[in-house]
């Protein structure tokens, strides 16, 4: 999938798939660019300026990012101090900052207040500052919609994380409607919306929110109400709600994960590393917060590893590729591109995309190329000796599949398993394999 926005006279690409988690055992990793070296400071010095290397939104997909506005508020840095050596990142040299950005609302309404407001990632995740100036005291942004409600008297309208709105009352002729706010259905403010007198827009101001005062939680736009064929409606587009409930305050003393050093100044929070960290071999290693880098298990002269954000909350998430700019040609690959299919271990990658000849936000016939070529991976299992050494795999529009011929790409198969876990299995015991597919023992 992909989405274009014309910027002057340039252009901003994103290239997109999203993908689910169907529950809590599911994982979803959004990966981050590929760096392969010799060792930790070879890679500094290939992929970096000046001694850093910098990982931004427009690289790493968790990372907030708003295309419309080209604007992002994280970064992850590597930088050379004097005890990174190896695969060993010296005490300091993994830098996480992020800094308090405009974003308009998904609903734009200046003439009704709804023009744009104060958001930060903070590790991958959507933040609101409850103070709009600091970057110490936030909530998690909730909702943020132009989608059309429609809401009757007496009907609740869930917001999500135990935030509802209810319709108390809809009066037609008078155009009001009366709508009461609650959290995990406890009342927490009602109001009147006189949506005649073109004041549609309901802001619930709350105190005490981490010590705050007169802070925003939720806007709601009222476009009209009517009559329906058995009850009044009122038609809402536009809402916005942050987790107030949940907001909490960073202090100086904080430790997230392996970065346990905190500084805010002003708009923007930092956070590093007080300790070396290892890139270990063969494993992902958590920085904080749902944050890993990753590392390919690779001879000790030869390191390889990108930073990912670990999904197990059930969803739909978009993995969204590398940000193309302006007018060249762009081709997006695994490295590039997190959807794409990847194996670290092997360096292994068989899918790209790329665009050419691109005329303001037009792609000319021909210029958009899908292509994939077949390549030999290691079974996760390996035993050579009993004839468990590669196999031909091909990625297919960011799908794992198994071509039925090895030399020609015509003729797919998804995988659906590649394990080398341990499994019991008892006599009429059946093991599930996915898809349908299952192994019974019958008979020992």
């Amino acid at each position: 999938m992909k989405r274009f926005a014309a910027v002057s006279l340039a252009v901003l690409m994103l290239l997109t798939v999203f993908a689910s988690a169907a529950s809590a055992a599911d994982v979803i990793e959004i990966r981050g660019p590929v760096y392969n070296g010799s060792d930790i400071n070879d890679i500094i010095s290939t992929y970096g300026v000046g001694g850093t290397l910098t990982i931004d939104a427009t690289k790493f997909a968790a990372f907030y990012y708003d295309i419309d506005d080209n604007v992002t508020t994280e970064t992850l840095s590597i930088v050379t101090k004097p005890d990174t050596k190896g695969n060993v990142i010296g005490e300091g040299g993994i830098v996480y900052s992020t800094t308090i950005q405009n974003v308009a609302y998904e609903y734009e309404n200046a003439a009704a207040g709804w023009s744009n407001y104060s958001l930060i990632g903070f590790f991958a995740d959507k933040y609101i500052p409850i103070n709009p100036d600091k970057a110490d005291k936030l909530a998690k942004l909730v909702l943020d919609s132009d989608d059309k409600y429609t809401i009757r008297t007496g009907e609740l309208l869930d917001l999500g994380e135990g935030y509802a709105i209810e319709a108390k009352q809809v009066d037609v002729d008078g155009e009001k409607v009366w709508l009461e706010f609650s959290k995990d259905g406890e009342f927490v403010d009602d109001e009147i919306i006189s949506v005649g007198a073109g004041a549609n827009t309901w802001e619930v101001e709350l105190d005490d929110v981490q010590d705050e005062d007169d802070v925003v939680v939720l806007r709601v736009h009222v476009n009209q109400v009517f009559q329906g064929a058995v009850d009044s409606i009122a038609q809402i587009e536009g809402l916005w709600l942050i987790d107030y409930a949940n907001a909490m305050t960073i202090e100086s003393d904080d430790e997230f994960g392996e970065l346990n050093d905190v500084s805010i100044n002003g708009k923007t929070l930092t956070i590093t590393n007080e300790d070396t960290f290892t890139l270990t071999r063969d494993d992902a290693d958590e920085i904080a917060e749902g944050m890993f880098f990753k590392t390919a298990d690779t001879s000790s002269n030869v390191l390889r590893f990108y930073v990912m954000k670990e999904i197990t909350e059930p969803g739909t998430y978009e993995l969204r590729g590398q940000v193309a700019s302006g007018t060249g040609d762009f081709t997006w690959d695994a490295t590039k591109f997190a959807g794409f299919y990847y194996d670290i271990n092997d360096d292994v990658s068989t899918e790209s995309l790329k665009v050419s000849g691109i005329k303001g936000n037009v792609i000319p016939e021909g210029g958009l190329v899908y292509s994939t070529t077949i390549e030999n991976v290691d079974y996760e299992y390996s035993n050579v000796k009993a004839n468990w050494g590669q196999y031909p795999v091909i990625g297919f529009f960011a799908e794992e599949y198994i071509p039925l011929n090895a030399d020609k790409a015509d003729k797919l198969a998804k995988l659906i398993l590649d394990s080398d876990d341990k499994y019991t299995i008892r006599t009429g015991e059946l093991l599930d394999l996915g898809e349908g597919y299952a192994l019974s023992l019958i008979h020992i």
